[in-house]
């Protein structure tokens, strides 16, 4: 099985997406845990679906993050596996501060949107499509059959929406249905990923880019048996 957290930091390249260079990204998450040591922790765990568990000299946010569950102390800020030896990586980390910071506590609206549909989606969708869609083709278009069963091995749920579509809990109150779709003589194999709207209550559209391909390269991984 795939080393979930050992995605390189290249992926979070995206052209046309505005996203943290990458000597920037130690900055990104010290200002996001500087954020949060602002926050009342109560108020957090309401809004993000997190766990509080108090404890004498600190606290800690227990969270589900895709297939593991996080916990953050405070005010140490210090993110780690509850079950792991080993921390998230660094942009795993800033994606769950980022949660934290920005949950809304908002109910799932039923509604369902795509990128195009989020503020600044629509002029950054071929750039993003190119960095989730397009390479999950690549890996899987032989045997899509593949894909589904190294999705499930990730926290993936089989959906019935469509033949290859699957559901992903990705924080408790964010959640991403990838669908794939097969080719024929006319149209080529295509996809693309459907979010509830309130999706934009808890991540910005540079979040959900990173979000999307955190799930698109661990799926390849994990296909690949690495």
């Amino acid at each position: 099985m795939a080393s979930k957290d050992n995605i390189t930091d290249s992926i979070y390249y995206a052209p046309g997406i505005k996203l943290p260079k990458q000597d920037n990204y130690e900055t990104a998450y010290n200002e996001a845990a500087g954020e949060l040591l602002k926050r009342d922790l109560k108020d957090i765990a309401l809004k993000s679906g997190a766990q509080l568990i108090q404890q004498d000299a600190s606290s800690i946010l227990a969270l589900t993050f895709l297939y593991n569950d996080i916990y953050i102390e405070y005010p140490q800020i210090r993110l780690y596996y509850k079950n792991k030896d080993t921390e998230p990586g660094l942009w795993y980390k800033i994606l769950i501060l980022h949660y934290l910071i920005q949950a809304k506590g908002s109910p799932a609206s039923g509604e369902q949107i795509t990128f195009k549909q989020i503020t600044g989606g629509l002029a950054y969708y071929p750039a993003f499509h190119r960095r989730t869609i397009k390479p999950l083709i690549k890996s899987f278009e032989n045997d899509f059959n593949k894909y589904i069963i190294a999705a499930e091995r990730i926290g993936g749920v089989k959906s019935d929406i469509s033949k290859y579509s699957v559901f992903f809990r990705v924080f408790p109150r964010v959640s991403v249905l990838l669908n794939l779709w097969e080719g024929d003589e006319e149209l080529p194999c295509d996809g693309n990923i459907v979010f509830d709207s309130s999706i934009t209550d808890y991540l910005t559209t540079e979040d959900i880019t990173v979000l999307c391909n955190i799930i698109t390269l661990t799926i390849i991984k994990e296909g690949a048996g690495e």
